[in-house]
């Protein structure tokens, strides 16, 4: 008697870009995708509401089997990765932003991990154009892959945000987990290349009003945690001059954690208000591994 054969464990995956006036990179991304040994089943690239006139690419891309998707309001990358799932119908979800690159391998890397009691595969990242080209961690567009099964139990990213969207989502996935019987499987390999953001005004203050809404949603239940993003908000308050914000927070980390001298330099600096505020900019922080 023949035993009938196995059914092999074949996960397809969706990848889903969101795009907002960034054409060339678009286009870099979009060949990432297409040179995976492994194929995505759907590619879908939504239009935030770009301001220089995408139509020709757009069309083209239609035309080439990539779903295009346009919002005539910019929402921001929260809300288009989640109009971008609803329009693919692929159990795997791998969200990509537009000015990044899958490295060779990434989807096949997910799908070797990506067993049916995972929800979720999480890898690292690169960034693109340093050295030396090291793998780093960091829960990014591009270096996880979610079932559409937990993505959906999740309601989706917090379409409030516009910054640490994916902390946020990494938050509600974490707990989602083990309610639905499934793991987390973690590997050793850099999925995606990431472009160096630098730092901007609009950054600080995303970032700032981030930790803030994260602190007020998902208040963390240790103590180091709660007072990690205590200080995002009082560091990025205070590089916006936002110093009532910069004192409030400064003072809770401290408060959360008293025996940690650091919260206490930060406190100083914040009280001093501007006579410190050459300080706040020191340096220019890549896109921060939690966005």
């Amino acid at each position: 008697m023949s035993t009938p054969p196995q059914e092999t464990w074949s996960p397809n995956f969706a990848v889903v870009i969101p795009v907002f006036d960034d054409v060339i990179a678009l286009g870099r991304s979009l060949e990432s995708v297409r040179n995976q040994r492994l194929r995505a089943v759907e590619t879908t690239v939504i239009d935030d509401a770009s301001t220089i006139d995408m139509t020709e690419m757009l069309r083209e891309l239609s035309e080439d089997g990539v779903l295009v998707m346009v919002q005539h309001e910019n929402r921001g990358p929260a809300a288009a990765r989640n109009l971008g799932a609803r329009t693919t119908t692929a159990d795997w979800l791998v969200f990509l932003d537009s000015d990044d690159e899958l490295l060779p391998g990434a989807l096949a890397t997910f799908a070797a991990a990506a067993k049916p009691d995972c929800g979720l595969v999480r890898a690292k990242f690169t960034l693109r154009d340093h050295e030396p080209d090291t793998a780093r961690e960091g829960f990014l567009a591009g270096t996880f892959a979610i079932s559409r099964r937990l993505f959906e139990a999740v309601g989706g990213y917090d379409e409030e945000l516009r910054y640490s969207e994916n902390s946020e989502l990494l938050t509600r996935l974490t707990e989602a987990l083990p309610l639905l019987d499934l793991r987390c499987e973690i590997v050793d390999q850099a999925t995606v290349a990431i472009k160096d953001a630098g730092r901007s005004r609009n950054y600080d203050d995303a970032r700032m009003r981030a930790a803030i809404h994260l602190l007020a949603k998902h208040p963390p239940a240790r103590t180091d945690e709660r007072a990690r993003l205590e200080a995002i908000a009082a560091v990025n308050a205070a590089r916006t001059a936002s110093w009532g914000e910069a004192r409030h927070y400064a003072w809770a980390a401290t408060r959360s954690q008293p025996r940690i001298t650091r919260h206490y330099l930060r406190l100083a600096l914040v009280l001093l208000g501007p006579v410190a505020n050459q300080y706040w900019h020191r340096g220019e922080p890549a896109k921060a591994a939690t966005g």
